[in-house]
């Protein structure tokens, strides 16, 4: 015979499953997953949230960001804030969020970003465990493999993308863009359609191989972003585009995946680059995406 309370939470378990859920359920629905996971198991509850700012990108981007934010303020706030079946909360994400006071409740809250030292090996694979791998898959050209996926730095610490080189092994050992593919980045390619005319320079740099100079800052907040023209190297770098190669100062294009994707678009692009060219340096730049316009 079940309880009161046990029926109440299996009824509005179910309302969230099936999507009848009532919105102050919704915005609560991580801390109530919580409690739910502790009365099963009577533990204390480590909860892992990937990409928790991909919601507020989406807001951005189509035009719903303070609904979302005062979502998520909610959404994370009760699962993290004062919550007596929470263990441990991770979380991961491209920009911090923090001036959006998602977090402003939260207390003990540590931040790692891929500029320092801290957890740097556990953000991908390292050179020994790439390296120990292709020897033992036999791999034939693992200096091509270096060339195309390992193009992050973390800290001072050299990473390879796991699902390119995961995806790589998969289809026989075929070098190609595997990771772009596996999100969306409509965020940067309109960030980038709309450079102002005095980071073409910069853009032409990166494409030949070169580095830039630029400052990086932690706590750009997305609905500012158009008015910083440099914002978009924060979002490139964060979003693992681009990579530091003196921290904090010079940036160089990540690796050979995302050079994989200057294909010509179908059509000219007008707007900061004037003319409309085929093959242009916008172009080329949006073609790290691979998207066609």
């Amino acid at each position: 015979m079940r309880s009161a309370s046990e029926s109440f939470l299996i009824q509005q378990f179910e309302r969230i499953v099936h999507k009848e859920a009532f919105h102050d359920e919704l915005s609560s629905a991580l801390a109530f997953l919580v409690e739910c996971l502790f009365e099963c198991h009577q533990k204390e509850v480590i909860v892992l949230v990937d990409e928790y700012d991909t919601p507020i990108h989406n807001g951005y981007t189509y035009n719903y960001y303070d609904e979302i934010i005062l979502f998520m303020r909610t959404f994370l706030g009760a699962a993290f804030k004062d919550n007596v079946h929470l263990k441990r909360g991770v979380l991961t994400g491209i920009l911090r969020i923090s001036k959006e006071s998602i977090f402003s409740d939260l207390n003990n809250i540590g931040v790692y970003t891929l500029l320092e030292e801290e957890f740097s090996t556990h953000f991908g694979l390292t050179t020994s465990e790439v390296e120990d791998t292709l020897a033992c898959f036999s791999v034939s050209d693992p200096q091509g493999v270096k060339d195309w996926y390992n193009g992050y730095l973390c800290g001072a610490t050299v990473l390879y993308n796991p699902w390119s080189l995961l995806s790589f092994l998969a289809h026989r050992q075929k070098l190609g863009s595997y990771w772009v593919n596996t999100s969306s980045n409509d965020l940067a390619r309109e960030m980038i359609l709309q450079l102002p005319a005095s980071l073409h320079e910069d853009v032409e740099t990166l494409l030949a191989g070169g580095t830039i100079v630029t400052r990086l800052r932690n706590d750009l907040v997305l609905r500012d972003l158009p008015k910083s023209p440099f914002a978009i190297w924060n979002l490139l770098v964060f979003s693992g585009y681009l990579k530091p190669a003196v921290i904090e100062i010079t940036l160089r294009a990540s690796c050979g995946e995302a050079f994989s994707f200057q294909r010509a678009a179908p059509c000219g692009m007008k707007g900061p680059f004037g003319t409309p060219k085929p093959n242009g340096t916008l172009k080329r730049f949006v073609g790290w995406f691979g998207s066609n316009f």
